[in-house]
């Protein structure tokens, strides 16, 4: 079963992810057999959230105080990290949007929640590069010999 990993960073960050998260564990923790028609909607309803979130995700990236740009740009290593995780926020919509169609669709549940727990680690492992990514960048501007 999946286990959630909240990543330990600063309190004044928001998780936009974490309701997301949390009613999504739910839903893959909720019984399906004899209750195919809530499981299904309280899984529609928990992919519809993460969804909305990954597209507002996005949209901040891309906004230009967003946290991407605290990368050193010219350092080609931390670009190629920063174009690689903003690829990966983009699968993870994409990979997001697929499951709650299937989910509508009438997949089976087994099959969708072991795709949720995946969808779940995947987001996990990201948010966790992204901020080693963004902590190299401010910590390498540093130096050692200040």
């Amino acid at each position: 079963m999946y286990q959630a990993h909240f990543p330990s960073e600063s309190p004044h960050r928001l998780d936009y992810f974490a309701a997301s998260r949390a009613r999504l564990a739910e839903a893959i923790a909720n019984p399906v057999t004899g209750h195919e028609w809530r499981w299904s909607e309280g899984m529609l309803k928990a992919l519809s959230g993460l969804e909305r979130n990954l597209r507002e995700r996005i949209l901040l990236e891309n906004a230009p105080d967003a946290r991407m740009p605290e990368v050193d740009s010219t350092r080609a290593s931390l670009a190629r990290q920063a174009d690689a995780l903003r690829h990966s926020f983009d699968a993870l919509l994409a990979q997001t949007t697929a499951l709650r169609e299937a989910v509508a669709e009438g997949a089976d549940p087994d099959e969708v929640c072991r795709d949720a727990e995946n969808l779940l680690a995947t987001l996990d492992a990201t948010e966790s590069a992204e901020n080693e990514l963004v902590l190299e960048g401010v910590t390498t501007d540093l130096g050692a010999g200040d």
